[in-house]
């Protein structure tokens, strides 16, 4: 009984030696974290690279649609003073029309 009591005492017992087989599966866990983390490092390069691409797509594509809008606003105010103009002719010729019509 006195060696049971003592075994109550000492708690947990550890083999304390290391074997093959702790060496190669520290090892593998090592080279598989290092594997992980270039992976993700690189797929995240990747993303930064395809987004950087993105986004210069986008801007060029924002000032291609400025240049754009901009000739045809151009465009819609020379329609414009053209229509105002034409608009002015017609006038003229229907008040030109109206008074030859009131004066018969």
């Amino acid at each position: 009984m006195s060696d049971e009591v003592s075994n109550e005492r000492q708690g947990w017992k550890m083999d304390k030696t290391l074997t093959l087989g702790h060496v190669v599966a520290a090892l593998s866990f090592l080279c598989a974290g290092v594997v992980v983390y270039s992976t993700t490092t690189n797929g995240i390069q990747r993303n930064e690279q395809a987004i950087a691409h993105l986004e210069q797509r986008l801007n060029s594509q924002a000032e291609q649609v400025k240049l754009v809008r901009d000739e045809f606003q151009d465009e819609i105010e020379l329609l414009r003073k053209d229509f105002n103009s034409e608009i002015k002719i017609v006038q003229a010729k229907l008040d030109r029309l109206i008074e030859r019509e009131l004066n018969r």
